[in-house]
């Protein structure tokens, strides 16, 4: 739930923010990232 939570801010804060930059600030991989959406 809180990874979804900053996916959603980041993604409002900095649009066209894309998968690898939310990955590496989350420390997940890209594809976690891609499953959460």
């Amino acid at each position: 739930m809180h990874r979804l939570l900053v996916i959603l801010s980041m993604a409002t804060a900095r649009p066209g923010i894309r998968a690898v930059d939310l990955a590496e600030v989350l420390k997940v991989s890209e594809r976690t990232v891609f499953r959460d959406l």
